[in-house]
């Protein structure tokens, strides 16, 4: 499997993970892999089929058998590219389901990469994807003491 089909395919796994696939889980999908389709890395079919098969791989590969694999194919930078595509997919839609983070830890874990690393970039990722703050006047965020930090 080849590193971009293994992220889409990660990506499935968290997308398929709470049982339900929002339509902003998939346009994430779409738009990361879909500008490789305009710099020409793939073609729009290689797009269509490699979105299948990510699906397809993840509804019939167990977890743990595709994060053995993932472990030994991928560099440093891209096991980190990975994990932080999978927590802006996971919060997107605006909350990280249960079972969404069941998914992110074993893939945390099985990548090796340290907690203290990640940690402020899955924050800055979630706070990104809190925009709430544009349709709720009383959201903590809109306060007048709230100050940006992560």
């Amino acid at each position: 499997m080849k590193p971009l089909d293994i992220l889409a395919t990660a990506i499935a796994y968290v997308v398929a993970a709470d049982g339900q696939t929002t339509v902003e889980e998939k346009a994430q999908l779409i738009s990361m892999l879909g500008k490789h389709v305009s710099s020409g890395d793939i073609s729009q079919g290689d797009l269509q089929k490699m979105t299948q098969s990510a699906f397809s791989n993840a509804e019939k590969i167990p977890l743990e058998k595709f994060l053995t694999v993932v472990g030994g194919s991928l560099s440093q930078g891209q096991k980190a590219v990975l994990l932080l595509n999978l927590y802006d997919v996971a919060a997107v839609d605006g909350s990280i389901a249960l079972g969404e983070k069941k998914v992110i830890e074993a893939f945390e874990k099985a990548l090796h990469i340290d907690e203290n690393s990640i940690a402020k970039a899955r924050d800055i990722i979630a706070y990104k994807n809190d925009t709430a703050v544009f349709t709720n006047p009383a959201h903590p965020k809109n306060e007048k003491t709230h100050n940006f930090c992560v």
